[in-house]
């Protein structure tokens, strides 16, 4: 029984692995059923007895991503305040949709489909409810749940729209966090300093390293993530080429 349920879990990781690694070179869309057991070295139907769906084998790689924004976040930040931090979770998503456009295929995605929708909501609803329930006294989950679905609209937009010359990652950043903080009641001027201190923060390198965390962690080579990411600086503009 020991040994089958190791190789169980030995198949369940080799499916991660694959999937995670054609998520980040082809997207979701692009990253076919077939194509993930093929690489992961299973039959279709195999995979499918792990996982009901190619969209539960993103729901979980999802909650891993979240998992990671959260430990980065907490790691590179020297404050705990909680509109800080939640400035730059959001942050750190933009510029993970920004390196490649099969990264942005993964996130709109996962906004997208029901099952990972849903798992969104459940996560950042906790993490918004910790941060920000103080500023709502009358409020409990649920009330925050309504909140988030509303935010996380917002979030799924702009991720799905490329940056260029006319609206940078600066601008999508500011847009986004200016709107989802007045949500929740963080005043003005915070949101001003909340905002240069995000700016101020190797975003862009710290997305690439959270990428490669999550290959990592599901046994992937990490450092083949710099070969599927394209990313250019051009002094305070970023271009998607």
């Amino acid at each position: 029984m020991r040994a089958r349920n190791a190789e169980d879990a030995d198949t369940k990781q080799a499916v991660l692995r694959s999937a995670a690694v054609l998520f980040l070179e082809r997207g979701f869309t692009g990253a076919t059923a077939q194509a993930i057991s093929e690489r992961a070295e299973v039959t279709t139907g195999g995979m499918f007895n792990y996982f009901d769906s190619k969209e539960a084998v993103l729901c979980e790689i999802v909650q891993e991503m979240f998992r990671k924004q959260l430990s980065t976040v907490e790691r590179i930040l020297p404050s705990s305040d909680p509109a800080l931090q939640y400035g730059t979770k959001a942050a750190l998503q933009f510029h993970i949709a920004e390196l490649n456009e099969s990264l942005r295929d993964v996130y709109v995605s996962a906004y997208s489909l029901p099952t990972t929708t849903a798992q969104i909501h459940k996560m950042v609803t906790k993490m918004i409810y910790r941060s920000f329930k103080d500023a709502f006294p009358d409020y409990g989950e649920k009330d925050f749940y309504e909140l988030e679905i509303g935010t996380a609209g917002l979030m799924r937009g702009y991720l799905a729209y490329p940056c260029n010359m006319y609206f940078t990652l600066e601008n999508k950043i500011d847009r986004f966090l200016e709107t989802g903080m007045s949500i929740y009641r963080v005043p003005p001027e915070k949101r001003k300093n909340v905002i240069a201190s995000i700016h101020a923060l190797p975003m862009e390198e710290v997305a690439v390293q959270m990428v490669a965390d999550v290959i990592t962690y599901y046994g992937g080579a990490g450092d083949t993530v710099h070969q599927h990411i394209r990313h250019i600086n051009d002094k305070n503009r970023r271009i998607l080429k």
